[in-house]
């Protein structure tokens, strides 16, 4: 693994890894808060799934044995799915329960993962796309034949169904982005205006790039 810091203008090789991260193969997701970037692996004896950490200030690697409860759903879900998702300076899971109108959110709290809530759907095959604030989960589902918009706040615990049908042909893959209007262009701002800007980006198993503060 490399580490590339604005500031510095340079590359660091993370050269010695876990044995641990060496014998798994990476599965799917990735998300970064705290700067800490984290990715699911797959143990390659047993093919338990765990959640990998990497800490872009420590340069520690960690991992969190996922419970056997959450395989079926990461695994329905592989092959273009970000499974991961940043939650209230944490992460979370959001992952088909084994029902076609349920879904449970899991959430990482001391190193552990923690089911929040399993909820039921006003209709059928709801798949999650992202957070549209810091509380409120954007879904799509399925009702009377067409994909529709929900939003699921886990505060109050209530779904809003916000009939916005998706059009026929619209497939909305399993991923939304929260437009800022504030976010800055990296090829209009000088390298010092860089610094103090922290950013992992997403990286396939071949290619994993950082960029830390």
């Amino acid at each position: 693994m490399e580490v590339y810091s604005l500031s510095t203008h340079s590359w660091k090789s993370i050269g010695v890894l876990p044995p641990w991260i060496i014998s798994m193969n990476y599965s799917s997701g990735h998300a970064v808060s705290n700067g800490v970037a984290y990715w699911i692996m797959q143990a390659e004896k047993d093919y338990s799934l765990h959640l990998v950490s990497f800490n872009t200030g420590s340069e520690v690697f960690e991992k969190v044995l996922l419970p056997e409860a959450m395989w079926d759903g990461l695994q329905y879900y592989f092959g273009g799915f970000n499974d991961i998702h940043v939650y209230k300076e944490s992460v979370c899971f959001v992952l088909p329960s084994g029902r076609v109108d349920h879904i449970d959110i899991w959430v990482l709290q001391e190193k552990c993962l923690h089911k929040l809530h399993t909820v039921l759907f006003p209709g059928t095959s709801p798949v999650p796309l992202g957070f549209k604030t810091n509380d409120e989960i954007l879904l799509k589902y399925r009702k009377y034949g067409r994909r529709y918009l929900a939003i699921f706040n886990l505060q109050t615990k209530q779904i809003n169904e916000s009939r916005v049908m998706l059009p026929v042909h619209c497939y909305l893959d399993h991923r939304v982005d929260t437009y800022v209007a504030s976010l800055l262009l990296l090829k209009d701002i000088r390298a010092q205006e860089l610094r103090g800007i922290s950013c992992v980006f997403p990286f396939m198993p071949w290619k994993k790039l950082i960029l830390k503060k």
